[in-house]
Parts: structure tokens; C-alpha cells; sequence
């Protein structure tokens, strides 16, 4: 058994990552992707699960490399930023992962087997930084 957390700790080059996260009985409960990406560029398929709330989509650097020191210089090392994470999808048991190589780092789609109560934990920790999608009375 490997946890997402330690999985991460290896492919230190992640830089974007699609988790799909599962009942220990396999039936999927929810889906996560985060990427610096701008909710455009993803594919129609991912748009349309995130507008159908079946994904929740959060916007964000997902490695150190190329963040600004304190001292203006770029970070040269790679590593994931653990905190855009949260606790309870860390703590997953990675069942599947799949690795696509891109221009800067690498494409992660892992699934995860996770309660139901983490998975919707982890939703909610998430508002407020994941995007989401206004309807037209909310214009």
C-alpha cells in the first residue's frame, strides 16, 4: 500500500495531477484536479465534469519550481506544495496512477481509495480556492 503523500514525495516533478478519489469498493465518489492551468485550456470532458460539480477544479502552483525567492531569484529545485493539498487526499491509498510528461513536469491521474466523509472534507476545505461555476442567476 502506498499513500498519495508518499507517491508525491517521489515524483517530486508533479505539476499538475488529476485524483480520482474512490470508495474502498471501488465506486467513484469525486474527482479533484489541480494545475496552474486556466480553466479554458482544460479539456472539454474536464470542463463539463466541473460544471456538473462531479469535479472540483483548484487553480494553483502546484510545485516550488520556478517560484520567486525572497531574494528575486527563481527556485531551481522541484517538490510538490503539500499545503494546496488537502490532509485527507494525502492520506489516500493510491490504487492507479498514470504519468504523461509535460513541457515543465509532469501530468499526474492517480486514483485514490478514500471514505466518503474525507472525500467531502476535503471538498469543503477546498471553497474558496477551487473554482467554481456561477449559473446564470448568479450573474
Amino acid at each position: 500500500m502506498i499513500l498519495l503523500r508518499d507517491l508525491l514525495d517521489v515524483m517530486s516533478d508533479v505539476t499538475e495531477m488529476e485524483i480520482t478519489a474512490r470508495k474502498p469498493e471501488g465506486e467513484r465518489i469525486h474527482g479533484f484536479y489541480f494545475s496552474e492551468k486556466d480553466f479554458t485550456r482544460l479539456s472539454p470532458g474536464t470542463r463539463d465534469c466541473i460544471k456538473d460539480g462531479k469535479t472540483t477544479f483548484v487553480s494553483g502552483r502546484m510545485n516550488v519550481n520556478g517560484r520567486r525567492k525572497k531574494d528575486g531569484s527563481s527556485e531551481m529545485a522541484y517538490g510538490v506544495e503539500f499545503k494546496l493539498i488537502p490532509k485527507e487526499l494525502l492520506d489516500g491509498e493510491v490504487t492507479h496512477l498514470l504519468d504523461y510528461s509535460l513541457q515543465y513536469g509532469r501530468h499526474l491521474y492517480v486514483e485514490i481509495h478514500i471514505q466518503e466523509l474525507q472525500c467531502e472534507t476535503a471538498r469543503v476545505s477546498l471553497r474558496g480556492r477551487a473554482f467554481e461555476w456561477l449559473t446564470e442567476k448568479e450573474f
